[in-house]
């Protein structure tokens, strides 16, 4: 249902209520005519998030994953859902609102990042899910887009829970940025033994950022004794080394410690 002032009102197929921006042409259509996103990905979240569970979104966008983590917590459990584009914040805010999960999740309104400071963003016009610390007009101009720069504040996610706080998933899609974002998570992985991490893993974006280029996240859970698993298209589960990973190229992965069930 469109409600004017670019907003669209739908149903995913998990039974959430949405807003979305019309304008935007990352997730909105798919969500309008679909009711869901990634599917392989919402699969092995449902599967990896329990009742209880504390979780963290890196990256929420309009909250679908949030939304998605707020439901299968329960009441019991907890989400702290990160969103560093203001606009994209209000759409979090405003989804957990009209699904009655304010009381379960915390919206934070910054990037998360391995120190606190203030840094540049970029927030694409039209492809809404890549804004980025990374993107360029260069990079917009490439796929037909325009970006303009904010500042935001940037914070380690071990500033948000206190030493000790059990944190059972994080979530991270943050285009490029999610070894700085997992460096800020340092003593939360190294406080939780069982954790799940749930990212997005680009290769050519890592090489970008990175002077030890694209091996630099895969290096980094490796040196917390953590396992890679592949999530394949078919919501499978594969154990994988880095160079699987770097054949699988633009593709999600979850790192743990723990031994996870294959498909």
């Amino acid at each position: 249902m469109y409600l004017g002032n670019h907003r669209v009102l739908l149903r995913t197929v998990w039974g959430h209520k949405m807003f979305v921006d019309s304008r935007d042409l990352s997730l909105s259509p798919h969500l309008i005519l679909d009711g869901h996103w990634e599917m392989w990905i919402s699969n092995i979240f449902r599967l990896l998030v329990q009742p209880g569970m504390q979780v963290i979104e890196v990256g929420a966008n309009v909250g679908y994953y949030t939304l998605l983590a707020a439901s299968l917590v329960g009441e019991t459990g907890r989400v702290i859902s990160v969103e560093a584009n203001p606009h994209m914040a209000k759409f979090v805010n405003d989804n957990l609102d009209i699904n009655g999960f304010r009381s379960r999740a915390t919206v934070v309104e910054a990037a998360a990042y391995s120190d606190r400071r203030v840094l540049r963003f970029a927030i694409f016009r039209d492809h809404m899910a890549s804004s980025s610390l990374y993107a360029t007009a260069q990079s917009a101009a490439g796929v037909g887009d325009q970006v303009t720069f904010t500042e935001i504040q940037a914070m380690p996610l071990d500033d948000l829970v206190p030493p000790g706080s059990r944190v059972d998933l994080v979530k991270v899609d943050a285009e490029g940025a999610e070894l700085h974002v997992l460096q800020g998570a340092s003593r939360i992985i190294a406080d939780n033994p069982d954790i799940l991490l749930l990212l997005e893993h680009g290769p050519d974006l890592l090489r970008e950022v990175h002077q030890s280029g694209a091996s630099a996240l895969f290096d980094f859970c490796a040196g917390m004794g953590m396992h890679c698993y592949l999530i394949r298209t078919d919501s499978k589960l594969q154990r994988c080394d880095f160079d699987d990973l770097m054949q699988a190229g633009h593709c999600d992965a979850v790192f743990t410690r723990r031994i996870l069930e294959q498909g």
